[in-house]
């Protein structure tokens, strides 16, 4: 991994220069969305990851700090490889959003270009970049990214999938060379609750939270209150429902549409819970995408 570090000599702190920009941060308004990205703001030119399951909610949170932005006088864009720009558009008109800018890309070159009139860049996603150069793996890519995200003072925010076992898709050199790493996921007690976790940031604190999310996008008011799902001695909500799974009479098949339908819970919550059921042996998965079922263990 090449950052472009320069070398130097030892140099007491108090004798070290700390530029401007630090100094710097952009403001979104919202004190969650500050909070998340350590309670100052966010740098320009900082890069951060954000990685979830699909369907819990990266494209929703990131339209909505787009805007957030864009209000405050940034220039605020959404970068997609995964959809289209009627597509962005039609969820941005359900979240209530007119001010986001969007754009379908995936060459890295052309992305790096579109920093230089941005103050803050979201891409989505790292696995539909495109290179001229064949030979360009995740670490030259990531390295160009940050490199011209510093140069700009763009800050940019790379979306990354997850794996059915909680793992990103792509090299760890990605989130070791940006900022900040962020991570939703479905709340253990509800499902229209996220759990929102900064693992690093070099430029702030950490951060966790819950934030309720709805047809309309996060509540950015507030954190979430979760004091009524939980109490001491009682059963959690997702065991309840796993145990709902489990209880499921074969046939019909057990698959995602139909959890949803008979637990009453999103497709995003049914196949977390159906993933986390396969890795612990409970379920078997067979096939993939839409034909995919869950068998019980012939010894069960």
């Amino acid at each position: 991994m090449k950052l472009s570090y320069q070398k130097s000599s030892m140099v007491r702190v108090s004798e070290i220069k700390i530029p401007d920009v630090f100094f710097r941060r952009m403001h979104t308004g919202i004190e969650v969305v500050d909070k998340l990205f350590g309670g100052e703001g966010i740098l320009p030119g900082m890069v951060f990851t954000l990685s979830a399951a699909a369907g819990v909610g990266k494209t929703t949170l990131m339209l909505q700090i787009c805007e957030a932005l864009a209000d405050q006088g940034y220039e605020a864009g959404y970068v997609t490889g995964e959809e289209t720009t009627t597509m962005l558009a039609y969820s941005c008109r359900r979240l209530g959003l007119k001010s986001v800018q969007v754009c379908h890309e995936t060459d890295v070159e052309e992305i790096c270009k579109m920093m230089k009139q941005m103050d803050f860049l979201i891409v989505d996603s790292f696995a539909t970049l495109q290179f001229d150069d064949k030979r360009m793996g995740d670490a030259d890519a990531i390295n160009k990214i940050v490199s011209a995200a510093k140069e700009s003072e763009c800050a940019v925010g790379i979306i990354l999938h997850q794996t059915k076992n909680g793992n990103f898709k792509g090299s760890t050199v990605i989130t070791h060379a940006v900022d900040c790493n962020i991570a939703i996921s479905i709340n253990d007690e509800s499902d229209d609750h996220r759990d929102i976790q900064t693992s690093k940031n070099r430029y702030g604190t950490p951060y966790s939270g819950v934030l309720r999310i709805s047809p309309s996008g996060y509540d950015l008011s507030a954190l979430a209150d979760m004091s009524a799902f939980t109490t001491a001695s009682a059963k959690s909500k997702k065991s309840r429902k796993e145990d709902q799974i489990l209880s499921m009479k074969e046939p019909p098949n057990i698959t995602i549409d139909r959890v949803v339908q008979e637990l009453n819970v999103s497709e995003a919550y049914a196949r977390q819970m159906l993933y986390k059921l396969n890795k612990e042996n409970k379920l078997v998965k067979i096939g993939s995408g839409s034909d995919a079922v869950w068998k019980f263990p012939i010894n069960k």
